[in-house]
């Protein structure tokens, strides 16, 4: 096995490379509102932030009041946060 040099990646990485920037290029939210629910933690909170950075605007809604910490995420990025927390506080 020949091994390679630290900082050069292999065509496989090159592709998922690029996959990974063509959707980030083709995820264009500008000028519409996207409603996460379970958006205070795990893949909801990942989903929100990722279409807050292309563009959306966002609604949060969870149980947990961890989404009063993802609306200071989303409006860091420059967009409109509402949130609804469903919590007994």
């Amino acid at each position: 096995m020949s091994e390679r040099k630290s900082g050069t990646i292999t065509s496989a990485q090159q592709k998922s490379l690029t996959v990974n920037k063509t959707t980030e290029t083709a995820m264009n939210f500008e000028g519409q509102t996207a409603l996460i629910t379970g958006a205070g933690r795990g893949i909801g909170k990942t989903i929100a932030l990722r279409l807050a950075r292309s563009g959306a605007d966002i609604v949060l809604a969870d149980m947990s009041p961890d989404v009063a910490e993802v609306r200071g995420e989303v409006e860091a990025l420059g967009r409109k946060c509402i949130t609804h927390c469903g919590c007994n506080q």
